[in-house]
């Protein structure tokens, strides 16, 4: 895209001076499905542009296209009060601090920024470090990131999430920039992601744009203008009850999911609209070379309701108003109710669908890919568990094999076999799915035997103590007794122990 004017630069923002966070919003709460996202779209708009065998050098990054990150608000009274905004601006200095960290690691490669890199970070105050982020109950955690310290905790609940969120970049970081493109892309970084700054002569008027912006005027969301698009499609007589339909399903995922998104931005019925679609309909997603277009996976993203628009008299195959009309009272409420079923499991360990709870606890997301793919409209009760035993299973073992060799699981870094698999597995019948499912395994270069050199390190470290409580938990039920794995998994500092050791 090109420059949107009276933005700035990610590097203009954080050098311009500091930025404080008023007292009353100080708690950082961007999760892990944020940080996923924010790395993914900064890759895929960076490899829009870079081509990795055939590139020059840095400066011609001046030519590659911008990605515009939205806004934030501050007052401009001496240091900057971030009024709305930090939660972007914490992520992108746990971003930061990860790459400078990373960059030091790493020798053989011209180009690096290192020093550079330091100006958007922190400021030296007469010889002591300030962080251009300055929040104060922050600062021993962000110097603990800074100086690479494992051993640090807290007892503060921002400081946990950073420590969690900084994990979550050091494993979901993608492995190919962090050769010959590194330095590419943190020139990148640095000056084609885009904020729009508003400054406030007083933190009055800033609270009342931001009050503007966010209560006043709300457009529609995709999911919304999905709705109003299905019904002008649907015969007059029958409106009221696609309506209806529609919106005792979005309830349904907004009940489910309001308890654990106070003081987040609810977006729980376009994040399964989304997931739906995506896992019924795409039939293809964008290539990683310089200048790939978006596919059918991309544009189904959040504004999925241009692509429906586009697509659904062909790849959806809807010509007539009663096809429309069942689209949303018969599949749309299966894949609610399944949609909630993988939920349900996901939040506690319910036997038979261990997998489920296993895959959700090492925060697998594309698990509900999967399983609204393999359903199918008409499977009786009984297929439709054995298709979510048999997908989340392979998940499982997919996952833990990549563990064992030291591998990535998250999507970006297997989203063309994984997406393979979910277009394969479709619609199709039980021993079909299990048939595919199997090949898949069989097929990968990784093997579980590899659990034998299987250690404790950087990466492993998030993921040890889950295969342990779960060694021992096995060990339990077949002893006769109640499965313990939650417990044993609990890493509360207050209640957590160690019982793997008796293996």
């Amino acid at each position: 895209m090109q420059k949107i004017d009276k933005t700035d630069t990610l590097e203009t923002i954080l050098t311009r001076g500091k930025f404080e966070v008023d007292y009353y919003q100080r708690e950082y709460r961007w999760g892990r499905k944020q940080i996923e996202q924010m790395l993914m779209d900064f890759y895929d708009t960076f490899r829009q542009y870079y081509d990795p065998a055939n590139h020059g050098a840095p400066s011609e990054v001046q030519g590659y296209g911008y990605y515009y990150m939205g806004s934030i608000i501050c007052t401009s009274e001496n240091t900057r009060k971030i009024i709305d905004g930090q939660q972007r601006l914490t992520s992108l200095s746990l971003l930061l601090i990860y790459l400078r960290n990373l960059q030091n690691q790493l020798t053989g490669i011209p180009y690096l920024p290192v020093k550079q890199m330091d100006d958007l970070i922190y400021k030296d105050n007469f010889g002591t470090m300030s962080f251009n982020l300055d929040v104060p109950e922050r600062n021993d955690c962000m110097q603990a990131l800074w100086d690479q310290n494992r051993a640090f905790t807290s007892e503060n609940e921002s400081n946990r999430n950073l420590l969690a969120r900084y994990s979550d970049i050091e494993e979901l970081f993608p492995d190919d920039l962090k050769g010959e493109a590194l330095p590419y892309f943190i020139y990148w970084l640095k000056g084609k992601v885009l904020l729009l700054e508003i400054d406030t002569p007083s933190e009055d008027e800033a609270h009342t744009i931001f009050l503007t912006m966010n209560d006043r005027g709300l457009s529609l969301n995709s999911a919304e203008m999905l709705k109003a698009y299905i019904i002008q499609q649907v015969n007059e007589a029958d409106r009221d009850t696609v309506n209806k339909a529609w919106q005792q399903n979005i309830n349904r995922i907004k009940n489910a999911f309001d308890s654990q998104t106070s003081g987040a931005v609810k977006a729980e019925d376009v994040d399964f609209i989304s997931a739906w679609l995506r896992a019924k309909y795409a039939n293809s997603i964008r290539d990683t070379r310089k200048g790939a277009e978006d596919k059918d996976f991309e544009l189904l993203g959040e504004k999925f309701h241009n692509w429906v628009r586009l697509n659904a008299r062909t790849a959806m195959q809807l010509t007539q108003p009663k096809q429309f009309k069942e689209l949303v009272t018969i599949e749309m409420s299966l894949m609610t109710s399944l949609y909630l079923r993988i939920k349900a499991y996901s939040d506690k360990l319910t036997p038979g669908y261990e997998a489920v709870f296993y895959n959700a606890h090492r925060d697998i997301t594309y698990q509900n890919y999967l399983i609204l793919a393999a359903v199918r409209v008409d499977d009786a009760p009984e297929v439709v568990d054995q298709k979510i035993k048999l997908v989340s299973t392979f998940i499982d073992i997919f996952a833990s094999t990549r563990i064992f060799n030291y591998k990535k699981i998250n999507w970006n870094s297997n989203k063309n076999l994984l997406f393979r698999v979910m277009c394969q597995i479709r619609n199709q019948d039980a021993r079909t799915i299990g048939v595919k499912l199997f090949s898949t395994l069989q097929r990968m270069n990784e093997k579980l035997d590899a659990i034998r050199d299987f250690e404790l390190n950087q990466f492993t470290g998030r993921y040890m103590l889950h295969m342990l409580a779960r060694l021992t938990d096995y060990v339990n039920v077949q002893m006769g007794r109640a499965s313990l794995f939650a417990t044993y998994v609990d890493r509360n500092p207050k209640s957590s122990y160690d019982i793997e050791h008796v293996l």
